[in-house]
């Protein structure tokens, strides 16, 4: 049995979901209370002396960091289309596998928490912080774009890993004030996989 250890608000665990949801995985699933401090316990620390969440256990074997357990549940449980068996094909996925979660994923994260949850939570807003994560953008969104040309997903003719990270980011971009309209490839591929049930399942929850 696979346990998934999350909170619903980080996108690095929706991730994590979405993978499972797509290959048709069972798992149990246990609230981490971050606001309480649960990531702190010596029970949870035990397990992972990181404290972070996503973390995944299975049969005893515990790991973290959401493209981490990505690549361990793609091998051991997942379609072999999401991550290729062919040692050049994985390497691209992986290739924007790491792209996204440095470049993407990361400043969205920032924007989102700045421009959507901070304010709702009375949190202070870190200015630079926001200009930095909204130049960063700039420089790779048309890189994705260009990506784009001639395909309907970022690697090979379904989706992949690739697909799978960026799309819980892109998917709440809107709430980073992101509006895809000068990326129109972007923005079909984003229709795309919100399509795809197991993504309608996670955002109807």
């Amino acid at each position: 049995m696979i346990v998934l250890y999350h909170h619903p608000l980080s996108l690095y665990c929706v991730k994590v979901r979405l993978f499972l949801e797509e290959a048709g995985c069972a798992y149990e699933s246990r609230f981490v209370d971050l606001g309480k401090g649960d990531q702190r316990l010596p029970e949870f620390l035990q397990k992972n002396p990181f404290g972070k969440v996503p973390m995944i256990e299975v049969d005893g074997f515990a790991v973290c960091e959401s493209s981490a357990i990505l690549r361990y549940l793609a091998v051991k449980f997942g379609p072999t289309d999401l991550w290729p068996h062919s040692l050049e094909d994985r390497a691209v996925v992986d290739q924007w596998v790491e792209i996204f979660g440095t470049t993407v994923c990361e400043p969205l994260s920032d924007l989102i928490w700045y421009k959507a949850w901070a304010p709702k939570y009375n949190a202070p807003v870190d200015a630079t912080a926001v200009a930095k994560a909204e130049t960063a953008l700039t420089k790779i969104l048309p890189v994705c774009e260009s990506q784009l040309m001639g395909r309907s997903y970022f690697v090979g003719s379904g989706p992949t890993l690739a697909d799978l990270v960026l799309l819980p980011f892109a998917a709440n971009a809107w709430r980073a004030e992101i509006d895809f309209a000068q990326y129109p490839r972007l923005k079909s591929w984003l229709m795309r996989m919100s399509e795809r049930p197991a993504w309608k399942l996670l955002a109807a929850a």
